[in-house]
């Protein structure tokens, strides 16, 4: 088996860092990984994961069926250790699919910690970050993609969203938002 370690080094998840101290900080254990498929963030999240609580991890899915086996055989080659248990739930559908999934899902039980990964356009990640916002529980973790936040066409969604929902977060700096 590949160890995890040697997994994450052909990956940059340097966007993931402060995301990922946060979560942990925070003792997150139900995270979503929101927007476009990102296994970098899955890999990211699972080579951190150390304590025996389990996890339960969201992910957007691939269509192609060639990434989907690419994906599941980078997961199923990391080696977690005995005691960790991870839970691993794929979404697969349109962006309206999952959000709808999303949504149901937050309703039982809210995520710690969300993370935006990327977008199709500035109207899918202003949707993105609203679902997130709903879906996420107090004291929860926002993060958005730095690429996002750089990406000149994606400043208006984010704005937009500061705007309207700005007040409701502490904004400890870079890429995290934390819900009151």
């Amino acid at each position: 088996m590949m160890k995890r370690r040697e997994m994450m080094a052909e990956k940059d998840t340097s966007d993931l860092t402060g995301f990922i101290k946060a979560m942990q900080a925070a003792s997150a254990r139900q995270i979503l990984q929101l927007g476009v498929v990102d296994e970098a963030f899955v890999l990211a999240v699972l080579e951190q994961q150390q304590s025996p609580k389990p996890l339960h991890l969201h992910c957007v899915a691939s269509h192609d069926l060639t990434e989907a086996a690419k994906f599941d055989s980078l997961i199923s080659n990391i080696d977690i250790g005995d005691d960790i248990e991870i839970v691993l739930t794929k979404h697969l559908g349109s962006e309206t699919e999952i959000n709808d999934e999303v949504l149901s899902i937050a309703e039982a039980s809210p995520f710690d910690a969300i993370f935006i990964s990327g977008s199709s356009s500035a109207e899918a990640l202003l949707t993105a970050l609203m679902v997130g916002n709903e879906s996420l529980k107090p004291g929860g973790i926002l993060g958005i993609a730095r690429r996002l936040i750089d990406d000149r066409a994606m400043e208006t969604a984010i704005s937009s969203f500061l705007e309207m929902y700005g007040d409701i977060y502490d904004q400890p700096g870079g890429e995290l938002l934390v819900k009151k």
